[in-house]
């Protein structure tokens, strides 16, 4: 699909599949792929590190995969924290 962007952007606590385009291309690749609306995430990756390091009371502020290199983060146990549910649209 020419009008739409699919990116995997993969971030220090976690990969993330990212899709741009016009809210009909955006829900038909949804669809197409059979991904789950709900999981969608709203927040920017700024404000799920945010949250992360406020959770797991990391050290540091500042958003680096150096800071990272001896920390795992399990996102699936947040992941409900970012999640749009059921309702909403793009």
């Amino acid at each position: 699909m020419s009008d739409a962007t699919i990116c995997l952007d993969t971030m220090p606590f976690g990969r993330f599949l990212e899709i741009e385009g016009s809210p009909g291309t955006i829900m038909r690749i949804v669809h197409d792929v059979e991904l789950r609306w709900e999981h969608r995430i709203l927040s920017s990756y700024l404000g799920i590190f945010e949250i992360l390091r406020e959770k797991e009371r990391l050290p540091f502020s500042d958003f680096t995969f150096d800071n990272f290199k001896t920390i795992s983060i399990p996102f699936d146990r947040y992941a409900h924290l970012f999640e749009a549910g059921d309702g909403g649209g793009i």
